[in-house]
């Protein structure tokens, strides 16, 4: 496309791990903005929280996947970053449509 188009300059290649064709399994989840929103409740009295650089959600089978990306040059130790991905998980556990978080440090 970028060979054959001078207006275009980029191109996204976004492959779906779902066939969403015949059923709809995650229609009846919350919203992006809403869903990050009570994650963001949650988290409130976790201080590191406030660092989180991204927060990816992803829709598959019925339920919501959080990947969460955390500076990794705020965590003091390797045990700290653990204590933290505990944190995270025990909060995915009070919202019912989330299946996981995974917390990454770059």
């Amino acid at each position: 496309m970028i060979n054959q188009f001078d207006e275009i300059t980029d191109v996204l290649v976004h492959i779906d791990p779902e066939d969403d064709q015949e059923t709809t399994p995650c229609c009846h989840l919350p919203l992006r903005d809403e869903v990050i929103k009570n994650l963001k409740k949650h988290w409130a009295h976790i201080e590191t929280a406030r660092l989180i650089e991204d927060i990816t959600l992803h829709y598959l089978d019925g339920r919501i996947y959080v990947q969460v990306q955390l500076p990794l040059d705020r965590l003091e130790s390797i045990q700290q970053g653990q204590e933290l991905r505990e944190q995270f998980t025990r909060i995915a556990k009070q919202e019912k449509a989330i299946a996981s978080i995974t917390v990454q440090f770059s």
